[in-house]
């Protein structure tokens, strides 16, 4: 999970705090990931008022518990009627119980969390249980529910209007619920989602495929020059030549036209110039071991060069599963492909047409780490396990055959 603690300023100060009950049936169903609201209500209390709270005759009957109160029902309230919700059915984790626990090798399953919680977390999360019905999660997590749950709905849909009609334009018009959270991971899940804690956010509609939505981020870096070596002496390739052939003839270039954008440009070529008797002379070569007749080049600072680079990937549907598993995600503790991050799951998936076409990006390149099959396969596998939202109880995300999909079909 990915949570963002802070909360919209407005919910705050709204006086929509009122600690009522919603109905579990509508025309428009929330399904809301509650693990956030006692991470919400926690990390804007102060320790002293816990420990008022913790001190008192009869805490849950006190003034601070119910303002407690009051905060969640108001971050609840809002988000629910900001999104045209009548109805709302509530998603717990139970933390100690949760399958992926059991499916890490390379790293414990969420092992850098830091076990202790902020005040009233206990308090509120037992209160959203008991006063609002939560579901408990059973083995999985609070997103794997709401998964479950979805796709139930979406299966009573198909049957209603058939299969094609499922993720249609029509639909998004018909569809009679809501996915709400701060957990980026159920951005897989096919429907209509939205933020809780947040106001003023638009719905956003996720088909099966999806989107991956870069971040770029601007900085600056050292920038260098390659500059050939002449009897150990480095020369500004500037004056210099290189030979290449153009039009089946060889021609000496100069290097206003060899030059390219990428660093280290120069070390591609081997470059010439006139000696004192006016014969070419080529620059330094390596005569023995694996660089043998490559030429020798000094790296020289050349100052500061702003790059661009993606800082973050965001996304949803296939396409951000398939990028999870090539980046990992640091806050649940797993890896991915070692050394890959944004902007290589990034550049490995941007213009897949199809799940299977970003299976087979993404298992080249497990294929190219690992270099063997069977490694390759367990550990593509245990990163999708770990990434995967349940569509059905006591499901175990598997490589998907070709034509095949990761998602039910529902016919």
């Amino acid at each position: 999970m990915e949570f963002d603690y802070g909360v919209d300023q407005r919910l705050l100060s709204s006086n929509n705090g009122e600690v009522k009950q919603w109905p579990t049936t509508g025309s428009k169903v929330g399904l809301f990931d509650a693990d956030t609201i006692p991470y919400l209500v926690g990390y804007t209390s102060s320790e002293l008022e816990f420990l008022k709270f913790k001190n008192s005759k009869d805490p849950f009957k006190t003034d601070i518990w119910n303002d407690k109160k009051r905060h969640a029902s108001s971050i609840i309230n809002s988000t629910l009627e900001g999104t045209g919700c009548d109805a709302a059915l509530f998603f717990l984790t139970n933390s100690e119980k949760n399958f992926r626990l059991n499916i890490g090798t390379l790293k414990k399953y969420k092992g850098q969390r830091i076990k202790e919680k902020p005040p009233f977390f206990h308090e509120i999360k037992h209160w959203i249980r008991d006063y609002h019905g939560a579901r408990m999660s059973k083995m999985c997590e609070a997103d794997d529910e709401i998964s479950i749950e979805a796709w139930r709905r979406h299966k009573l849909f198909a049957e209603e209007n058939g299969v094609d009609s499922l993720f249609t334009p029509a639909h998004r018009v018909a569809n009679d619920f809501i996915i709400l959270s701060q957990d980026k991971d159920l951005n897989i899940i096919p429907g209509l989602h939205n933020t809780v804690g947040k106001s003023g956010l638009d719905d956003v509609w996720v088909d099966r495929k999806g989107w991956l939505e870069p971040k770029y981020k601007e900085s600056e870096i050292n920038d260098y020059e390659y500059w050939p070596l002449f009897q150990g002496e480095e020369v500004d390739p500037r004056g210099l030549i290189s030979f290449k052939v153009k039009n089946h003839d060889i021609f000496p270039l100069p290097y206003h036209e060899l030059k390219e954008e990428c660093n280290g440009w120069e070390k591609k070529l081997i470059w010439c110039k006139l000696n004192s008797k006016m014969h070419i002379q080529e620059q330094d070569k390596f005569l023995r071991g694996v660089h043998k007749g490559l030429g020798k080049f000094k790296r020289l600072s050349s100052g500061k060069k702003t790059t661009q680079t993606v800082s973050k990937l965001r996304g949803a549907g296939l396409m951000f599963f398939y990028a999870q598993l090539i980046m990992g995600d640091q806050v649940d503790n797993y890896g991915g492909i070692p050394g890959c991050g944004p902007k290589k799951a990034f550049d490995i998936l941007d213009g897949a047409c199809d799940e299977d076409e970003l299976c087979q990006r993404v298992y080249k390149a497990y294929l190219g780490y690992y270099k063997t099959e069977e490694k390759a396969r367990k550990y593509m596998t245990e990163m999708g396990q770990l990434a995967w939202m349940l569509t059905r109880r006591y499901e175990l995300w598997k490589i998907p055959k070709q034509g095949e999909s990761s998602f039910p079909s529902l016919g």
